[in-house]
């Protein structure tokens, strides 16, 4: 009897969590391998003797049996690992490291309380979430929000100005330097040069001899939409720059520009339509609301990964005529679960419906159009 898909994908959190806390420490006392890498190298190696359990033996080639081996088959697609084939919802192209950095994918499927740096990192923007909404600060967390998008490097002197807003000095604690969504540059990343990646404007990392983004999915599309460099900055001025943590990039940046770029598409479909970005002091992402009184909530999810049971943690909206879960077109292809996506019913998940973002977009024109209402920058 072969193993279990609980099994395989068991063996799987435990190698992701293992390699996310292999990343988070530092490099002269990663001596240490984290006991839940270590679990899951032996339970790979179990599980594979029970596939190959006719073979007289088990060669080596069969599973990694090393680090520098793990390491090696952790960049290659996960489903080159036989079990792993009968997990659907894993995309044939997912690894669990990326460009010699640990995938988002990984970062995902790791068990919680892995990922320890970055979380903290994260949970300052759940800080942000309680403090404005005990205080009714919904303008200054809209606002505190769209900065570490739109600027997720700038320098001391431009958020100093921005500081300085009505909105968003009352949030200025937690823009500390020391202990806030930013910090100089030079104390993040080392190096001489200094890089912006064309899509997110984050710092960029030396690669094989490039500089790339740290998020794998900028590269692909400053690849697709040849996206032109941009102006780094001069290492002679590092000191006067700021960037925000890589927590923050990850869990705040990357996923509020689809936020932000969504918005700004329906806003330009006609100047009937009003978008609210994270209204009601990020409820969800977006409240649409049309001419002919209808409403929409909107949450866009970036994931590597789709399941009925993550789907279901996204909140039905009672107050509004539909509830959707987005997703960019881009993990169209990726994730076997949106590109299957009639698998998903609506009415198993409690009304939520799914869409892409372009099927989003198509379903408000029609609505735009229904309402008679010009396009913005056309005259009536």
């Amino acid at each position: 009897m072969g193993p279990s898909i609980t099994d395989v994908t068991t063996t799987l959190r435990y190698l992701a969590t293992g390699l996310v806390e292999w990343d988070s420490i530092e490099p002269d006392k990663r001596f240490q391998i984290p006991q839940s890498l270590r679990l899951g190298m032996s339970r790979m190696y179990a599980t594979s003797r029970c596939v190959h359990a006719s073979q007289t033996a088990l060669t080596s080639k069969l599973v990694p049996t090393t680090l520098p081996e793990l390491f090696e088959w952790a960049a290659s697609p996960i489903k080159s690992w036989e079990p792993a084939q009968a997990l659907l919802i894993i995309p044939e192209n997912a690894t669990l490291i990326e460009d010699g950095l640990v995938s988002d994918f990984a970062r995902e499927w790791a068990l919680s309380g892995s990922d320890s740096i970055h979380q903290i990192q994260e949970a300052l923007l759940a800080d942000l979430k309680n403090f404005c909404e005990r205080h009714q600060f919904e303008d200054s967390y809209r606002k505190a929000r769209e900065l570490i998008v739109t600027h997720p490097v700038l320098t001391v002197a431009q958020l100093r100005k921005k500081l300085d807003t009505k909105e968003l000095v009352k949030v200025r604690d937690f823009f500390k330097l020391d202990e806030g969504f930013y910090r100089p540059v030079a104390d993040l990343f080392g190096g001489i040069e200094y890089h912006l990646c064309p899509r997110c404007g984050y710092i960029q990392r030396l690669w094989e001899g490039n500089y790339v983004c740290r998020k794998r999915s900028c590269q692909t599309i400053v690849r697709q939409e040849k996206l032109k460099p941009i102006k780094g900055i001069p290492g002679e001025k590092i000191n006067e720059w700021l960037a925000v943590t890589p927590g923050v990039h990850r869990y705040g940046t990357i996923p509020g520009i689809w936020e932000l770029s969504l918005r700004d598409e329906l806003v330009n479909l006609g100047v009937g339509i009003k978008v609210t970005l994270y209204p009601q002091v990020d409820r969800y992402d977006l409240l649409v609301e049309f001419p002919n009184s209808q409403k929409w909530a909107i949450d866009v999810k970036d994931w590597s990964y789709v399941t009925k049971e993550r789907l279901l943690k996204v909140r039905y909206q009672t107050d509004v005529d539909a509830t959707f879960v987005v997703f960019p077109d881009s993990n169209d292809l990726n994730i076997p679960a949106i590109r299957q996506i009639k698998e998903f019913k609506p009415q198993a998940l409690k009304g939520l419906q799914l869409k892409l973002v372009s099927e989003i977009i198509k379903q408000a024109n029609k609505i735009i159009k229904k309402c008679e209402i010009q396009p913005h920058g056309t005259n009536p």
